[in-house]
């Protein structure tokens, strides 16, 4: 699990991703199939992660938390080789419905390395 203070959950956060905000801060976004990864760059203090998963993935509130989990789970185990301090926001899509946690990671990381965070 991520430790608290590297998670984004208050909704104007949130909203820094989305809009003129996002450019002006200097934002920078890639996708896949399955996921969007935004980032924001900081200049100090300390990386922090946030989860969008909509109900068009699954109605089902436990397929969206395992999905959540798993996502988190990568997070967590990469969370020490990012190189440099940001802001991350993960979008969910529907085909990581479909994905194990294996194929998850590799795609999560690949994105990753795209953004040279990794």
């Amino acid at each position: 699990m991520l430790p608290k203070e590297n998670r984004i959950t208050k909704k104007n956060e949130f909203d820094a991703f989305f809009g003129k905000e996002f450019k002006r801060a200097g934002g920078y976004s890639v996708s896949s199939k399955n996921f969007v990864i935004k980032s924001i760059m900081k200049k100090d203090g300390k990386s922090r992660i946030g989860f969008i998963i909509n109900t068009k993935v699954d109605k089902r509130a436990s397929v969206r938390n395992k999905i959540k989990r798993q996502v988190r789970e990568v997070f967590h185990m990469n969370l020490n080789n990012l190189k440099k301090t940001v802001e991350i926001l993960v979008v969910i899509q529907k085909g990581a419905k479909s994905l194990d946690f294996g194929q998850i990671e590799e795609e999560i990381v690949d994105l990753l390395k795209k953004m040279q965070l990794l």
